[in-house]
């Protein structure tokens, strides 16, 4: 539990601490979006755990947060009337080394791990180190589309299309409830917007102005 602690708030702060120093954009500017999506995250990172195991279900979950957090943030845009700007190059460094070191906190604290496996049947397969060294490995990629102009505005999506394919196939190797066709709530939810972001990176590409989180 300390160790989950230790590096639960480690990743907390990598995850302020860059979305900082690589802010695109004035902090008063962005602070009603940030708001949004603390709030969204916060709602969002229950939802699969109430699909899968029912409404008493207790932890959170980061896909989830994440789709909740992109669900609130372009909510508070369409009302606010901010359609047409993008807020998620600033947040997308920093949410994947965030949750490379969360992950970490969660393999010491036993959960979110993966299926047994081997003749015992006492070993699981890593599912948290394999989500952590994906995440840092996305850090890697999207500090460096950031510092050579190549992600404007299509951070935050490529990271997400990303992490959620990555979710659909490791979910094979963990223990979640089956909800629906044999897939779990963390596969219908990654089947359901992987063709969302896949979208909202090519229109961006095309329009370069085109707002969206």
């Amino acid at each position: 539990m300390l160790l989950y602690a230790v590096f639960s708030l480690t990743g907390l702060y990598a995850a302020v601490f860059i979305s900082k120093k690589l802010e695109l954009a004035p902090r008063e500017k962005n602070l009603p979006a940030v708001i949004a999506a603390l709030a969204g995250g916060v709602l969002g990172s229950q939802v699969p755990l109430w699909v899968s195991s029912g409404f008493g279900a207790r932890g959170k979950s980061y896909l989830g947060a994440l789709l909740g957090g992109f669900l609130a943030i372009n909510l508070y845009k369409f009302f606010s009337g901010r359609g047409k700007e993008s807020f998620g190059d600033n947040f997308a460094v920093g949410l994947a080394l965030g949750a490379g070191f969360g992950k970490i906190g969660c393999f010491f604290n036993g959960c979110c791990g993966g299926a047994s496996w081997g003749l015992s049947g006492l070993e699981q397969y890593p599912t948290q180190l394999i989500e952590s060294a994906f995440n840092f490995a996305m850090a890697y990629v999207l500090y460096k589309m950031l510092r050579r102009g190549s992600g404007k505005n299509i951070l935050f999506p490529f990271y997400t299309l990303n992490y959620l394919i990555m979710r659909f196939f490791i979910e094979f190797l963990r223990t979640e409830p089956v909800v629906l066709a044999g897939l779990t709530a963390y596969q219908l939810l990654a089947l359901f917007f992987i063709p969302v972001f896949y979208l909202i990176i090519r229109s961006r590409k095309n329009v370069p102005s085109y707002a969206g989180a």
